[in-house]
C-alpha cells in the first residue's frame, strides 16, 4: 500500500483472479485429484511410520540389551532437524512419491518411537 509498497504489485496475483482460478480447478477436477493424492501420501507416510515404530519400539523398550544399545541413538535422533535431511532423502529415493512417503514416515517415526518405547 502507499507510494512505496513492501512488495511490488506485480509479484502476486490479484485475489479475485485466484478465487476464480479455484472454480476452474474444481470444474477440471484437478483440485480433487491433488487433494486425494496429498491425503494418500500423508496416510502412506503415517502408516509406514506406525508399522516400523511399533515393533522397533517394543523391542527397544522391552529388551534391556536393546534399550541400553539404542536408547542414546533414539534420544539423539529426536533432535535432528528434518529439513537438514531433505537432501539425503532426495539422493536416496529420488524426487517422486517414494521419497515423499519415506520422508514423512521418517519424520513421524522419530517422534513416535520414544512414545512407543515409553521414555
Amino acid at each position: 500500500m502507499g507510494s512505496t509498497p513492501a512488495i511490488p504489485r506485480g509479484h502476486f496475483p490479484d485475489p479475485l483472479r485466484v478465487f476464480h482460478a479455484f472454480g476452474e480447478l474444481y470444474t477440471n477436477n484437478e483440485v480433487i485429484m491433488n487433494l486425494c493424492r496429498s491425503i494418500g501420501l500423508n496416510l502412506g507416510g503415517y502408516i509406514k511410520a506406525v508399522l516400523y515404530a511399533i515393533p522397533v519400539g517394543f523391542i527397544i523398550g522391552l529388551v534391556p540389551l536393546f534399550r541400553g544399545a539404542f536408547q542414546r541413538m533414539v534420544d539423539a535422533v529426536r533432535f535432528l532437524p528434518l529439513t537438514a535431511l531433505t537432501g539425503l532423502f532426495i539422493i536416496w529415493f529420488g524426487i517422486y512419491a517414494e521419497q515423499k512417503i519415506n520422508f514423512l514416515a521418517f519424520g513421524i517415526f522419530i517422534y513416535l518411537l520414544p512414545i512407543v518405547i515409553g521414555v
